[in-house]
């Protein structure tokens, strides 16, 4: 046989034999089998041909074409469906993810039915990310089939993404395959791949082992400091990779991770810096650590930044000085850097016009060593000195019931300015500058003092309110209550109007009127739309807005005795006369009715809406200020302190104290100052401060004091510490030969103290030089990572202390720091104890003990709980309750109206439950009545007031 367009092996046996023909025969039959006869294909052919006779001869036709007839075709609609597994790359790294394309089109004239395929994965490899078909198909990620639902038209397309992983170098096999279609497809032969049979394709994919390298960043020399935050770049000849950068860490380490063999470049990167060698090339095999690259610079660079953890300051001007002077501005990022720089002493300081901004610290002094520092860093944080003036309190002592008296000329008048954090601001802030200034027709009252608000900032942010309205100098009858009426309108309250009363109109002028307002009963007017006074009433012809019911259903709780009548004065008046304001004859504060009286008083619906005003504008303080955070590798300190005093010019000094790990503040530069030096008298260092004198009470008796405590680093060097003013020395004290020794005695490992009892700390000291010693006491409930004093400055080698003001603690320690006067020594617990936690503190403020409370009376409950371990309570906590009816509420304050309660005895009792489920309770007994209380009656008889009232049966 000869192959045509069939082939042998492939569509037909091969075949190749000899034939013999006997005498007489003239023909003969061959048969060539037919492979794979039932695939649907197209009409093929091949030949059979006679060659190398023996003992005959060949005649013409020695060759015939065979057919194989493409008898096998469907009597249905044909579909050609074609699958393709398109790889984003034909190798990837282990561990990388990379995208596979799985897709399948009908190239047939007919639409295919019910098509299911199959993806298979080999072992190694996972589904990062499966994206859905965009046709009408779905793809189960757990079985891997690929499903359509109804029909797949002809010319259609479909196809799926897998983001998949490789967890080990190896090649993986992808597989995608048509296992079931409802319709005839000439390729239907599982397994065939040749050109034409499309139904299934696989691809391999190569996963490349992957390698770490790292390396290090030195300044100046092999032993150098490391060089932190510096850019590193890997590049490498293949196009399809792009560069990566890192950063080195706080030891200066760069690394890069998940590299495939091949060659590469590491090239470090860092504004004012030189490296050596400038680049690393090297062809990666397996985990590689390169060789230390050293960086040189001649460099000072740093950041400002607002806070400790803020964002950097821009445009804050930088002052270098030392063998060159220069000035920089940092940049949008806080930053800024001064290069080429010759070696020697710098001091970086960073300034502002801004009286309102401080820097910590205010200067940073270093050395710039080629050799051996030839690049140093100086960080700086600026914080904004701002306070909020919540409110100006004025005081006089007036002994006078009436509340419309204005203040008096001449008299004792105390002034008080509240200030207060803004919102987010937790840093402590110093005043000691600021000073109130009072005026008086224009000109400033010179007694107090000429300073400016230095860093104040009064501003008005809804926490204070400006009232405008006549306020007279004397007193006055009609319009009395004038001031409360103001302020109620600056809290937003309309007057008190109703639509009865109509628009409101010009008294003098009734062509003059508003259609937009609503008018009052007296004259006032509130725009549209205005709500309603719910309490207007006509006696005797007049109408006005009153104050009743203040409650509903009973007018009690209204009554006032009027002091501004003339006859309340009298020796003798009428006993008849009622010097009463009442409810019937008094109008509402937001009215401009005078009534009787000129009295004007407030009404319950006028009380809650200007409470909720109240509660919704000012805003609540701010949270306990948290103590100072902690600076990890902080040099302990050395904490001079002392006084002085502005008359006497007298300075004294109080045992040198230390502090471990609490970023203290630079002291604000003065007239003082601070000069160290050492034994032989040698210049140390000098600390400038300033000091700020407490105004007494009465300071021609008590002289104004100012206290000064400047940290300074713990040098052994430091010998004598002297405080001068304006370069002239005040007083100076001195480091003896030997310093104190102490060793803590109690509490011992495993001591267990109690929640509330009397517990000794004892402890024993000597000095050599037979110093007076003084002593600081701390404690710590977190294993010594922070710290509370529990006394300063105390004399005795023992303390008494309470375990109810400690916090209850697994892991208690403390630690007696020794000073005698300038040397220090600390002993600490070598092991800890434990504390036992607290349970709640309970202060019930409301309900009071045996209260009384009639109809629709509002009654408040309240509670302060505080928790030791875990601080304010509220919420849920703390559960309120009556024996008489149960469950009240939950939370710090609750409000109820007697109305809702069971006439009778209640037991109130609330308690509090902390983190551990330690419970506090009280209780108080108060007493709820149903029904209308007596009414009451006042007579004045002679120099006393009288009140009655008819007592109900039973009561």
């Amino acid at each position: 046989t000869v192959d045509g367009s069939a082939l042998g092996g492939e569509d037909y046996e091969f075949m190749e034999q000899v034939v013999g023909f006997s005498p007489g025969e003239t023909e003969l039959a061959v048969c060539v089998p037919l492979l794979e006869d039932r695939q649907e294909e197209p009409l093929e052919v091949f030949y059979a041909q006679l060659v190398s006779p023996i003992g005959a001869g060949l005649g013409v036709l020695d060759i015939a074409q065979v057919h194989i007839q493409d008898n096998d075709a469907p009597q249905g609609p044909r579909s050609d469906l074609e699958v393709t597994i398109t790889r984003s790359f034909p190798s990837v790294a282990a561990n990388k993810v990379f995208l596979v394309n799985f897709s399948i089109t009908n190239k047939g004239p007919d639409l295919a039915t019910n098509v299911v395929l199959k993806l298979s994965l080999d072992a190694g490899l996972s589904i990062a990310e499966a994206f859905n078909p965009i046709g009408n198909s779905r793809l189960d990620t757990n079985t891997l089939l690929w499903t359509f639902e109804g029909e797949f038209p002809s010319g259609g397309y479909d196809h799926v993404n897998l983001d998949l992983r490789a967890s080990r170098p190896d090649p993986h096999t992808l597989r995608l395959e048509i296992v079931s279609s409802g319709s005839k497809d000439p390729d239907s032969t599982p397994n065939n791949q040749r050109e034409g049979e499309d139904d299934l394709d696989i691809k391999i994919v190569t996963i490349l082992p992957t390698f770490n390298v790292t390396g290090e960043l030195r300044l100046c020399h092999t032993n150098g400091p490391p060089l932190t935050n510096a850019a590193v770049r890997l590049t490498t000849t293949n196009v399809l990779f792009t560069p990566v950068i890192v950063v080195t860490d706080s030891n200066g380490i760069y690394r890069f991770t998940n590299l495939v063999a091949a060659t590469y470049s590491v090239t470090p990167e860092r504004r004012g810096h030189a490296f050596a060698p400038s680049n690393h090339v090297f062809t990666l095999t397996q985990d590689a650590r390169l060789p230390l690259i050293i960086a040189t610079a001649s460099l000072i660079e740093g950041r400002v930044t607002e806070g400790v953890q803020g964002p950097g300051f821009a445009g804050i001007p930088v002052l270098l000085s030392g063998e060159v002077d220069r000035q920089i501005i940092t940049d949008t990022n806080g930053a800024y850097v001064f290069t080429n720089l010759p070696p020697g002493r710098y001091s970086i300081r960073p300034a502002s016009n801004a009286p309102s901004l401080r820097f910590h610290p205010t200067h940073i002094d270093l050395a710039l060593d080629q050799a051996l520092n030839c690049g140093s860093r100086a960080d700086f944080v600026a914080e904004v000195q701002r306070v909020v003036v919540r409110a100006i309190e004025v005081n006089q002592a007036i002994q006078d019931w009436e509340n419309s008296v204005p203040l008096v000329a001449a008299k004792s008048t105390i002034v008080r300015v509240h200030l207060q954090l803004p919102a987010g601001i937790t840093n402590p802030l110093s005043v000691e500058r600021a000073r109130l200034r009072g005026f008086r027709n224009g000109a400033e009252l010179q007694r107090f003092g000429v300073h400016g608000g230095f860093g104040i900032s009064p501003i008005n942010p809804g926490g204070s309110i400006v009232s405008c309205g006549h306020m007279p100098a004397a007193p006055w009858v009609h319009g009395r209550n004038r001031h409360a009426h103001e302020i109620a309108h600056t809290l937003g309250l309309a007057h008190a109007v109703h639509q009865r009363f109509g628009s409101w109109t010009n008294a003098t002028d009734p062509t003059k009127f508003d259609t937009n307002s609503v008018a009052g009963s007296c004259g006032e007017c509130a725009s549209k739309p205005a709500v309603d006074f719910p309490h207007i009433e006509t006696i005797a012809g007049a109408t006005f807005v009153r104050l009743r019911p203040m409650v509903i259903g009973d007018d009690r709780l209204v009554y006032g005795l009027d002091t501004a009548a003339p006859e309340f004065r009298l020796a003798n008046v009428d006993p008849s006369k009622i010097l009463m304001i009442s409810p019937y004859r008094t109008p509402e504060l937001m009215s401009y009715c005078a009534g009787a009286t000129g009295w004007r008083w407030i009404s319950k619906p006028t009380y809650s809406r200007i409470l909720q005003a109240i509660t919704a504008r000012f805003q609540a303080p701010l949270a306990p200020m948290p103590p100072p955070a902690l600076v990890q590798n902080f040099p302990d300190c050395l904490l001079f302190r002392g006084d002085i005093h502005a008359g006497s010019g007298h300075l004294d000094f109080l045992p040198v104290q230390r502090a471990f790990k609490v970023n203290l503040p630079t002291p604000e530069p003065g007239e003082y100052s601070l000069v160290l030096s050492d034994r032989a008298g040698n210049f140390l260092s000098e600390i400038p401060f300033s000091a700020a004198f407490q105004e007494t009470d009465a300071p021609a008796e008590i002289d104004s004091i100012a206290s000064f405590l400047i940290p300074v680093p713990n040098r052994p060097e430091i010998a004598t510490a002297t405080v001068t003013y304006l370069g002239v020395p005040l007083l100076s004290t001195t480091r003896s030969a030997h310093s104190p020794v102490v060793k803590l005695l109690t509490p011992v490992r495993g001591e267990s103290w109690g929640p509330e009892e009397p517990r000794e700390i004892r402890w024993t000291a000597t000095d050599a030089d037979g110093d007076p010693l003084s002593y600081l006491v701390q404690y710590s409930f977190d294993g010594g990572a922070t710290w509370s004093s529990l006394n300063i400055d105390w004399l005795e080698p023992r303390l008494l202390v309470n375990t109810r003001e400690l916090r209850g603690s697994r892991s208690a320690r403390v630690r007696v720091i020794v000073s005698d006067g300038f040397n220090t020594a600390m002993d600490e617990s070598a092991d800890s104890f434990s504390v036992a936690e607290h349970p709640p503190k309970l202060l019930m403020k409301l309900p009071i003990q045996n209260s009384e409370f009639l109809e629709e009376q509002e009654i408040l409950f309240e509670v302060e709980a505080e928790d030791l371990e875990d601080g304010q309570l509220s919420g849920e906590s703390i559960v309120w309750s009556s024996d008489l009816q149960g469950q009240l509420g939950f939370g710090e304050r609750i409000s109820l109206l007697s109305s809702g309660l069971q006439e009778g005895r209640h037991r109130i009792s609330v308690e509090a439950v902390d983190g551990s489920g330690l419970k506090s309770s009280a209780t108080v007994d108060c007493f709820v009545f149903h029904g209308a209380a007596p009414r009451l009656r006042a007579m004045v008889r002679g120099p006393s007031v009288v009140l009655s009232w008819a007592e109900p049966a039973g009561r």
